[in-house]
């Protein structure tokens, strides 16, 4: 198997850095940041399921820059 070049590793980690903040923004404080960018309905539900979807991805981005 190939190795990752160690430029895509800290584009692929910063893109995890980002998708974490999302996934807090999205998690723990929906309301806050929903009203913030002026979304215009508020359901938690599709919220934490965004952040959800958010934060498995940057887990699983960080795991396979570990494994590499």
């Amino acid at each position: 198997m190939t190795e990752i070049t160690k430029k895509l590793k800290i584009i692929v980690f910063i893109d995890a850095i980002i998708g974490l903040c999302f996934a807090f923004f999205y998690l723990v404080a929906p309301y806050y940041y929903l009203s913030f960018i002026e979304w215009p309905f508020f359901d938690p539900y599709y919220s934490w399921a965004f952040g959800g979807t958010f934060l498995i991805l940057s887990i699983f981005i960080l795991r396979s820059i570990r494994q590499n």
